[in-house]
């Protein structure tokens, strides 16, 4: 039997043991340089004010298999998004629920928000090791930004821009 479809909605809500294990299981891994560390910057509570939370559930059991933080232009908790850019923060999938399509339909609901709003670009970091990432940003259209890479948490960071059109 098929899995349903996951059901996507902005402003979800996710209690904050569920996303705290969700970060967690889906950004520390057994080669992070500081487990610790990032533990605590993933904290929900930490997290939350970032933006507007967007969340994956299975629709058949109501698990979840990802979220995704939409940072509206001008906010101060853009990492690298400029005047006019929306930005997509800590896309998080259950390892288990990988390339099965939810990062798709997190991100696809991003953009699309992005552009009810008018925003003219959407803008993310990512680690240079996420290759299926990667893969994921540039089929959806997202091109590198190599210019405005950073360096966070002692770490590279690669940033992909979409055009809006808006």
């Amino acid at each position: 039997m098929e899995p349903a479809s996951p059901a996507i909605r902005l402003d979800a809500e996710v209690g904050d043991d569920e996303l705290g294990r969700l970060l967690l299981a889906a950004f520390v891994d057994r080669d992070h340089p500081d487990p610790a560390g990032a533990q605590v910057r993933l904290e929900p509570r930490r997290v939350r004010p970032r933006g507007r939370l967007i969340a994956a559930r299975n629709g058949a059991r109501g698990e979840l298999l990802g979220v995704a933080f939409l940072v509206a232009p001008g906010s101060g908790t853009a990492q690298v998004a400029g005047p006019d850019e929306g930005e997509i923060q800590l896309l998080a999938v259950a390892p288990d629920q990988r390339r099965r399509g939810a990062g798709r339909l997190l991100m696809e609901a991003a953009i699309a928000e992005g552009q009810r709003l008018g925003w003219a670009a959407m803008v993310l970091s990512t680690r240079p090791t996420m290759g299926p990432a990667h893969a994921l940003y540039h089929s959806l259209g997202f091109e590198r930004c190599a210019a405005r890479d950073w360096i966070g948490d002692e770490r590279p960071f690669l940033v992909f821009r979409l055009d809006l059109g808006c």
